[in-house]
C-alpha cells in the first residue's frame, strides 16, 4: 500500500479509505470476474480483514474506489 493509499491491479488502480490503512502496509488482492477486494494481511480487532470492496472495472473507465461501482461505503 503507498501513502497514496493506492493500490495498481489488473491495469487499473483501487484506493482504500486511508483511515483503514497505514503506509506501506501489505495488502491482499482478491479477486472474481466482477469484483476486487482489498484485505489486510492482519486482522482488525473484530477479525475482519476487508479493507474495500469495488466492482471490477473492465472498461478503464471509472478506476478508483469511490467512483461508480464502489461497494460497501455509504
Amino acid at each position: 500500500m503507498g501513502k497514496d493509499c493506492l493500490v495498481a491491479f489488473d491495469g487499473n488502480v483501487y484506493s482504500v479509505p486511508a483511515r483503514r490503512v497505514r503506509p506501506r502496509q501489505l495488502v491482499e488482492i482478491r479477486a472474481t470476474k466482477s469484483q476486487v477486494m482489498l484485505h489486510s494481511t492482519l486482522a482488525a480487532a473484530g477479525g475482519s480483514t476487508l479493507l474495500a470492496a469495488a466492482y471490477r472495472d473492465t472498461d478503464r473507465l471509472f478506476p478508483l474506489f469511490g467512483l461508480p461501482g464502489h461497494l460497501g461505503e455509504a
